[in-house]
């Protein structure tokens, strides 16, 4: 085999799964040389042609799920059965944060890690006790280096406050003092942030999402309402799908219990106007499945929460469903309005934080952390 010339090694390479390419790098040290160059990642990367994979990563109080019958990452099932309570989670460019809090609630505890290649580190601790933190998360998929925002609680309506940011860079949590065009009080809870061309998006109070660029060196929060023509009092979630930003909501009516009456989608359009793309009535959604069937055609009695979006398809969402105590996680296609039970399993919706992990063509590198002799 090393007297095979390297463009054919390198051809070889490029047409394999990655788990067979790492096996290879003890095939010999000139092999290793290879795949370790600097240009391998980007040319195998160049090279792959298939649909992009994904899941959804759930976490809660009982640790980190997968919501996803066809994939498996065994790395995070580890973690899910050593019980951690997960307070927050969120996914970037191949590398996942979630954030652990001790039984006493009083200390958090930040991770990131690579579910593909098992490389977990832990950040120091941050400058404020946990308090119903939401946190941003960057990744760079080349470097792998990351950006860590930490929004804390508010106490009041405020238009200049502090985040906490934590850069790989440099290892170290600091303050940043930003501000804001109006004033607000709150961050949105059970709401992950959503990071759309490289700016992290959070719900706020007020029907308002507040858009923060930690790279931008300005200091300033940048304000987006709401659609206008939303109907529901309870907000909704945001997500990127095929690299545009949406929002989606449920409308609910209240007869003795909650139940949802219709759903509606937006999507931001470049000028920065939401466009309405989807509206529909529960009463026009049909399933194959059922004993979903006879819930939709019962009328009553069901709750439907939105839960987060397919990265690939726009007309693909994911809701959470409550019904005679029973939770299911469905997937509802806006094109066609089918409605269908999917194979995973997910806790009631105040306890559970979910995100789209998108699968990377080369895992995304882990940095040194290089602060952990400084907090030893």
């Amino acid at each position: 085999m090393d007297q095979l010339p390297d463009s054919l090694v390198l051809e070889i390479l490029q047409k394999l799964p990655v788990k067979s390419i790492f096996k290879f790098k003890s095939v010999s040290k000139h092999w290793l040389s290879l795949i370790s160059h600097p240009s391998f990642p980007r040319s195998y990367t160049n090279h792959q042609h298939h649909s992009p994979r994904w899941t959804l990563i759930s976490g809660n109080r009982n640790g980190i799920t997968l919501i996803s019958p066809n994939l498996s990452l065994p790395f995070l099932l580890e973690q899910h059965h050593k019980k951690i309570n997960i307070r927050q989670l969120t996914c970037s460019n191949g590398l996942l944060l979630y954030s652990v809090i001790d039984q006493t609630r009083q200390n958090v505890e930040y991770r990131v890690c690579n579910p593909l290649t098992k490389k977990l580190i832990y950040l120091p601790k941050p400058l404020s006790r946990p308090n119903l933190a939401r946190e941003g998360f960057l990744v760079d998929p080349n470097s792998g280096h990351f950006l860590v925002v930490r929004a804390g609680e508010f106490k009041s309506k405020l238009k200049v406050f502090d985040f906490e940011v934590f850069a790989s860079e440099f290892g170290e949590w600091v303050y940043v003092k930003l501000s804001c065009p109006r004033f607000i009080s709150s961050f949105v809870m059970g709401r992950p942030s959503v990071c759309y061309r490289g700016v992290l998006h959070w719900l706020v109070d007020n029907y308002t999402i507040i858009a923060f660029d930690p790279k931008s060196g300005n200091n300033e929060c940048c304000l987006i309402d709401l659609p206008r023509d939303r109907e529901s009092r309870i907000l909704g979630i945001l997500g990127v799908s095929c690299e545009c930003l949406y929002y989606l909501e449920m409308v609910e009516s209240y007869g003795g219990s909650f139940q949802t009456e219709s759903l509606g989608l937006w999507m931001l359009t470049v000028a920065g106007e939401w466009c309405l793309k989807y509206k529909t009535r529960v009463s026009e959604i049909w399933s194959s499945d059922a004993q979903l069937s006879g819930i939709l055609s019962s009328g009553g009695g069901h709750c439907v929460r939105p839960l987060a979006f397919d990265p690939f398809d726009s007309d693909i969402v994911f809701l959470h469903s409550s019904f005679n105590g029973n939770y299911r996680l469905l997937l509802y296609n806006l094109s066609n309005r089918s409605l269908e039970v999917v194979n995973g399993e997910v806790q009631g919706y105040g306890l559970t934080v979910v995100c789209p992990f998108v699968f990377p063509v080369w895992p995304t590198p882990v940095p040194q952390p290089f602060w952990e002799a400084n907090y030893l």
